[in-house]
């Protein structure tokens, strides 16, 4: 009978999980961690209570941020670009338009 090989969490990738999940694209986790899964990234951030972290609607709409691109708010706000692209969409209800 075959059993199924399990790639047990280092200390050290679990550091690295915990520092960067939410302000790092998890496939971008997935690609250093390499010996896990993208479902396995998942469910390890979900067994340790991390979310993504996701600012307030209205602070996208801040006078501190309407000038500046996508890049720049995730610079300032400590997040990954994906994340605030994505949640500026959702939750601003904006359209917006490629030049």
């Amino acid at each position: 009978m075959k059993t199924k090989h399990i790639n047990h969490w280092t200390p050290a990738e679990l550091h690295f999980l915990e520092k960067n999940y939410g302000f790092m694209p998890t496939h971008d986790i997935a690609v250093y961690l390499s010996r896990h899964s993208l479902s396995s990234i998942y469910q390890k951030a979900s067994a340790y209570g991390l979310t993504q972290k996701y600012p307030e609607a209205k602070e996208y709409h801040s006078p501190k941020f309407r000038n500046m691109t996508v890049m720049e708010q995730a610079y300032e706000m400590g997040m990954s670009y994906s994340a605030v692209w994505a949640n500026r969409r959702k939750k601003s209800g904006m359209t917006i338009y490629f030049e």
